[in-house]
């Protein structure tokens, strides 16, 4: 049998084999450790972390809804200046009207079909970034943008006016229950039981000739037959620009009449344009405001940041100092012993060592 001293290449390798078993263990001990002083630090920090991330959430979505009303200033004024243009063709059409009454039909459809093309004007943006359409139809104004602006809960309010021109017919008297709801951008009128009510059944184009006898009072009442035998007397509520379909203005023959609803929708625009300035006014300091107030959520959240990310490395340079510190030791102690071995094997190596008993 072979002396086990003079295996020493296997001694070398078992102690090597040791030392790593070892090195391995005090490394999983000390990464354990390591990991739960960088998650009491996490911790530590967490309230005020998550405290500022929900007051930048906050504020994320106030600079959302106060940007979406630029956004609607912005639409606003051009929409306004379309609309503009499209009065200047309304009042091309009256004049030829008048001067051609033998083409009075087309120029019916044309004066309302450029009414209709002004409401689709005012309802071209969704809700969220339009101040001057999606009335609604029981006021006739445009919904007021509401924007949070303060973590006290104070609103600020913005409504704009309708740049568009619809109407009610509200009955009285014997038609009361009955109401004639105009639709801005389809070009009739619908039969309600009141306006943004239940439709009932009735829908009358404006380009036809079924509203005959009418009827119009200074007063704002307003009377006619539909096709000539079915009577209704009520009253007009108008919203927007307050130009009405061309059945309105005597079956577009009282050109005057026209020509005054067209200068009077001119001078609304103006109002409009004016509305939108001072919301713009209004809203411009509010964004500044708040995009201030993120700046400083934002900074205080980096120095926090820093601030745990530089004792979590302390933490992990440290422990990679002890590491090493342990690793150079055992290292050193594995070659002691193999040095060790080595020295012994000199020694007992002689004439009977590799003899077999």
């Amino acid at each position: 049998m072979v002396n086990a001293l003079s295996s020493g290449g296997a001694s070398s390798l078992l102690a090597s084999s040791s030392t790593q078993l070892n090195t391995l263990r005090i490394a999983e001990r000390m990464y354990t450790d390591m990991r739960k002083k960088t998650d009491a630090i996490t911790e530590s920090y967490a309230a005020d972390t998550q405290s500022l991330q929900a007051e930048r959430g906050t504020l994320t979505g106030r600079q959302r809804d106060l940007t979406a009303v630029q956004t609607a200033v912005s639409n606003g004024e051009q929409q306004v200046s379309d609309v503009r243009s499209i009065l200047l063709e309304m009042r091309s059409f009256i004049n030829r009207a008048e001067d051609n009454p033998d083409n009075r039909g087309y120029y019916v459809e044309q004066f309302n079909a450029r009414l209709k093309e002004i409401n689709s004007i005012a309802d071209r943006y969704s809700q969220t970034y339009n101040l001057v359409g999606r009335v609604d139809p029981e006021t006739l104004e445009p919904p007021a943008q509401v924007v949070q602006v303060s973590q006290f809960g104070v609103d600020a309010t913005f409504q704009g006016l309708y740049l568009g021109s619809s109407f009610n017919l509200i009955g009285t008297g014997a038609s009361e229950g009955l109401s004639y709801q105009n639709e801005p951008s389809a070009n009739v009128m619908q039969a309600v039981d009141e306006p943004g009510g239940e439709e009932l059944e009735g829908t009358i184009t404006h380009n036809g000739t079924r509203v005959q006898n009418l009827v119009v009072s200074d007063d704002g009442s307003i009377q006619f037959d539909l096709d000539g035998t079915t009577p209704f007397t009520g009253t007009v509520q108008k919203g927007g620009l307050g130009i009405m379909p061309a059945w309105y203005y005597d079956d577009f023959t009282d050109f005057e009449g026209m020509r005054q609803a067209v200068r009077d929708a001119d001078r609304y625009l103006n109002q409009v344009s004016f509305q939108l300035k001072q919301i713009d006014i209004e809203v411009t300091p509010l964004v500044d405001r708040v995009q201030r107030d993120l700046s400083s959520v934002d900074t205080d959240l980096a120095e926090i940041f820093a601030k745990q990310q530089k004792e979590v490395e302390e933490i992990e340079d440290e422990t990679r100092r002890q590491f090493e510190a342990v690793e150079q030791s055992l290292s050193q102690s594995a070659g002691e012993i193999t040095r060790y071995k080595t020295i012994m094997q000199s020694i007992y190596r002689g004439p009977f060592t590799n003899i077999e008993v």
